[in-house]
C-alpha cells in the first residue's frame, strides 16, 4: 500500500518545528542580573543553540532525502517515526542538560540520543537509496558503484563510514569522560555540533552534483 508523500513531510516538518519551539521555550530564565546570573543564561542560550544546529542539520538531511522519495510505503513511514521518536527526545534531553549543566550524566544521555537520531536516520537513507528509482537516485548508486571501486585512500567519504566514525569517537569520549573525575562538559555539548557540520561538508549530494557537473559536456563540445 502507498501513501501519500507531501502528508508524510507536513508531519515531520511539523514535529521538528515543535521540537524546536519546545527547546527555545525551555530555556530558563536567570534569577538574579549578576555577573553570574548571565553568564549561566548565556550558558542555556550555548545549549540552546547547540541543539538548534543539530535539529536543523537533521532537517536538512531529511528534507534531502525525501526529495528522492517517489512511492511512500509502510516501510518508509515506520522508520521515519522512528527517526522522529528519537529526534523529539533531544528537547527533553536539553532541558536536563540545562538544569544541570554541571553533572556529565545528562549530556552523555544527550550525546547518546544523538547518536540514535543517526542510527535511525542511516536505516531511511539506505532503505531509500536502495529502493527509490529516481534518476538522480540510480546515478548516486552507479557513483558510489566507481568509488567503492577505488582505493581507500582516494575515496569520499561515504555515509555509512561516516555513522561509523561517529560512533566510534562518541564511544571513546563518553568512556574517557566516565572515569575521568575532570571533564568539560562542555566538550561533550559541543561535539554533536561538529558531527552535524561534518555530516553537511561531507554531504554525497555535493559530490553527487560535482561529478554531474564534472560528466556535463561544455558548450563547445555540444556544438561541435
Amino acid at each position: 500500500m502507498l501513501y501519500s508523500k507531501q502528508r508524510i513531510e507536513a508531519f515531520s516538518d511539523g514535529v521538528i518545528a515543535i521540537i524546536i519551539t519546545i527547546m527555545v521555550l525551555g530555556i530558563p530564565l536567570p534569577e538574579t542580573t549578576d555577573l553570574d546570573g548571565v553568564l549561566g543564561f548565556l550558558r542555556s542560550i550555548f545549549v540552546y543553540f547547540v541543539s538548534f544546529v543539530i535539529v536543523g542539520s537533521f532537517w536538512n538531511q531529511h528534507n534531502k532525502i525525501f526529495s528522492y522519495v517517489e512511492e511512500v510505503t509502510s516501510t518508509v513511514i515506520w522508520v521515519n517515526l522512528l527517526y522522529l521518536f528519537f529526534l523529539s527526545l533531544i528537547p527533553i534531553l536539553t532541558n536536563w542538560v540545562l538544569q544541570y549543566p554541571d553533572e556529565i550524566v545528562p549530556v552523555i544521555c544527550y550525546d547518546i540520543v544523538y547518536l540514535l537520531v543517526n542510527i535511525s536516520y542511516a536505516f531511511i537513507f539506505k532503505y531509500i537509496i536502495k529502493t527509490s528509482h529516481h534518476r538522480s537516485v540510480r546515478a548516486m548508486r552507479r557513483l558510489r558503484q566507481i568509488q567503492n571501486q577505488k582505493p581507500l585512500t582516494k575515496q569520499e567519504l561515504s555515509p555509512e563510514r561516516r555513522l561509523a566514525v561517529t560512533i566510534i569517537v562518541f564511544i571513546i569520549v563518553i568512556t574517557y569522560a566516565v572515569f575521568q573525575t575532570h571533564f568539560y562538559t562542555e566538550i561533550l555539548i559541543a561535539l554533536p555540533v561538529f558531527s552535524s557540520v561534518a555530516n553537511l561538508l561531507f554531504d554525497n549530494d555535493d559530490l553527487f552534483h560535482k561529478q554531474k557537473k564534472r560528466n556535463k559536456p561544455s558548450l563547445r563540445q555540444t556544438n561541435n
